[in-house]
Formats: structure tokens, C-alpha cells, sequence
């Protein structure tokens, strides 16, 4: 009963009534009825009801809990496909218990469960995507810009639900990158997630404070800063505007990518860095190619269902065929799953004078690639 009134909650904050799974038995009791009485308000008023109005017209006592669409309905669609799974099989199992394995396997082999799953048809309603077109018009793409002029020439930017991957050899700097694009983003005045598996949370926090107070991070990190750079640290802190949400977690608290899907439903952020991607643990296998399979098909997975963009670091090895986890990286396998590969270089000048070279490695078409 819970998880309906979530789900309804979810769609009046999101204003989206348009779930497979609503057309479906998926809502019970109270939850099925304030279904009814939201549909008929839309069509009445053109509009959505508040949750207020929905508790004072049906009696229902809706959620405080502000969960994603996305994530209500999938918890939604897996509890009733597992009560139409339970039916059949249960069914299978008395043939079963009655020594009768043809006629159970039969209903096994037999089972035409609709899940839910979305299917776009491209004839039943064209002008639906002239709506979108117009929508897209206006509002521009589900994208947030990256700092680089020269990527952002390329691509629309990061859009909601991809897999971005930056691939660096050991060294180079893909947590310096990680620390400027969360304030990047922070000072856009979005609400960024930072996971790094490679370091500390606080040695991130003082890294942030660098780059955005221009502090020597050397005395910073060595407790040697100057009293006029500590005052104005100070300053700069003090006279600084409100902003939104910049969390940083470390691998103390993160192990999977479910570890990091779970917090993305928690703290709703915009954006997700992952820094050190490849040091996430994936499920079992036979090998620890097959665990690093596992981790980028889940950040793939996971990725497109939050419906924000993550930006994941791996470190490039220097032989993908060796199959030690520990030392190659498996940048080829990042390169297949992921919507945009960038590279992170340095040469020996670039490391004197501090600076980094980013190239587009690739760009999935579909994933936000513009047509030059």
C-alpha cells in the first residue's frame, strides 16, 4: 500500500501520468482509487492536483517521501511481475507435485507476462514527436554544459542518463578533473554528487578549496599555508553566497555501483562524478575480467535509470589483455558501454606548466552529438 501512495506521489511532483504500469493492476486499495479521482481532475481541469487536495477528496494520507518516478516505478513493476510470476509457477508446481513434468514445463515455456516495458511505436502517434520537437525548442535538450568550449562544440552536453567516461593513464590527474568539474557544476548552481574511490573525502574537500579560492594545494595539503592565504581563505569563505548541494563520499561508504544508485535516490543530485570508477567491486564471475564487465554494465544500467548524467574516471592500462584488475584498467570495455569516452593526456611540457590535454574518443549517436 506504501509503495502505491509513493508512486502516486511521484507522479503529481513529476506531473507525468503517462507509466505503462498505470494502464496495469498495479495499484491496490486507496492507492487504486485517488488513481481514478487524479485522472479525472486532469481531465476536468486540464491539470494536476495537489497532494493535498488528492488526501482531502479521496481520504487518503499521501507520502512525505520524495522519490524519482523512475525509481517508484520500477520498484512498482518488479513487485507486481513477481505476484503474476508467483501465480504461474506455483500453478506449475502442483503439476509437478502430481508427477506430471511435461504439463508444468509446458507453462513455463508458455509464460506471456507483459512487464511493463515501455514500446515506442512509430506509426500510433507521429504527432507526438512533433510535440517533443517544439518542447526540445523551447526548453533545449535534458543537458548540463561541461567547461570545455571545445567539447561542448561537439556535443550538446552531458545529457540526463548517460555513461561519460574520462580514461587516463595512472598519474595524470583524472582527480584534479573529478574536483574541478563538481565545482563547475556546484557554481552552475547544480547539486553534485562526488564518489571517490581514489582518495580520502577530506583530501577532496581541501583539493576543492584550491581550485576554488586559487590556494596552493602543496601548503594546503602540508599544513604550511602563508597567514595572508589563510586569511583570505577565511574571507572567501565568509563572503561566500549560498549555493546548492556539493556531497563528496568516499569508498567508506561506497563499495557497488547499487551503493551509488541508492545514494542518487537519497540526496537527488543532478550530477554524479564518480572518481576512480574501476575500483568499484562488481558481482561474481570467473574471472576479474568478468567483475569489471559487470561494474561498467552496471554503471550503464544504473545511469540511465537515476535520469542524470554520470561522469565516471577509469585509469587506462597499458595491456588490456592481461587479466589483473588490479593493474590494467580495462579501457576497452569502458569504451564499449559508455556514450561519450574522453581522454585525459599530459606530456612532460603540460606536466611543467600544470596543464591537461582532454580529446573525444567517442560519441554514441543519440547521445547528444551534434550534427556539424
Amino acid at each position: 500500500m506504501l509503495l502505491g501512495k509513493r508512486f502516486l506521489a511521484a507522479c503529481l511532483k513529476e506531473k507525468d501520468l503517462s507509466s505503462q504500469l498505470l494502464n496495469k493492476d498495479c495499484l491496490f486499495g486507496e492507492a487504486k482509487e485517488a488513481l481514478k479521482w487524479i485522472r479525472a481532475y486532469k481531465e476536468r481541469h486540464d491539470e494536476f492536483p495537489i497532494s493535498k487536495m488528492v488526501e482531502e477528496s479521496t481520504g487518503i494520507n499521501m507520502p512525505d517521501e520524495e522519490d524519482t518516478l523512475v525509481y517508484i516505478e520500477d520498484q512498482v513493476r518488479k513487485r507486481w511481475l513477481s505476484q503474476k510470476l508467483s501465480e504461474r509457477l506455483k500453478f506449475a508446481a502442483d503439476f509437478l507435485e502430481k508427477r506430471d513434468p511435461d504439463s508444468a514445463l509446458q507453462i513455463v515455456q508458455n509464460l506471456d507476462i507483459d512487464t511493463g516495458e515501455e514500446v515506442d511505436s512509430y506509426t500510433s502517434d507521429p504527432l507526438e514527436r512533433i510535440k517533443r520537437y517544439k518542447k526540445l525548442n523551447r526548453e533545449g535538450y535534458p543537458c548540463i554544459e561541461s567547461p570545455w568550449e571545445s567539447l561542448n562544440k561537439r556535443i550538446l552536453g552531458f545529457e540526463d542518463g548517460t555513461l561519460n567516461v574520462i580514461l587516463a593513464k595512472s598519474g595524470v590527474g583524472k582527480s584534479w578533473v573529478s574536483t574541478f568539474l563538481a565545482n563547475f557544476f556546484n557554481a552552475k548552481n547544480k547539486k553534485v554528487m562526488l564518489v571517490t574511490m581514489e582518495m580520502k573525502a577530506d583530501r577532496i574537500l581541501l583539493r576543492m578549496d584550491a581550485v576554488k579560492y586559487n590556494l596552493p594545494y602543496g601548503d594546503l595539503r602540508n599544513l604550511e599555508l602563508d597567514d595572508l592565504s589563510l586569511k583570505r581563505w577565511e574571507e572567501k569563505i565568509a563572503a561566500g553566497r549560498k549555493e546548492s548541494e556539493l556531497y563528496v563520499i568516499d569508498k567508506k561508504s561506497i563499495s557497488t555501483v547499487i551503493d551509488i544508485y541508492s545514494l542518487i535516490q537519497k540526496l537527488k543530485p543532478d550530477i554524479a562524478i564518480i572518481d576512480g570508477a574501476y575500483r568499484l567491486q562488481g558481482r561474481q564471475g570467473r574471472s576479474n575480467w568478468e567483475k569489471a564487465e559487470a561494474v561498467i554494465n552496471d554503471l550503464q544500467l544504473y545511469a540511465e535509470r537515476s535520469n542524470i548524467p554520470w561522469i565516471c574516471t577509469s585509469q587506462q592500462g597499458s595491456n588490456d589483455k592481461d587479466d589483473d584488475f588490479g593493474n590494467v584498467k580495462y579501457s576497452k570495455n569502458w569504451f564499449i558501454a559508455a556514450d561519450v569516452v574522453l581522454s585525459l593526456s599530459q606530456d612532460t611540457d603540460q606536466r611543467l606548466q600544470k596543464v591537461m590535454s582532454i580529446g573525444i574518443l567517442k560519441i554514441r549517436e543519440g547521445a547528444g552529438e551534434k550534427d556539424n
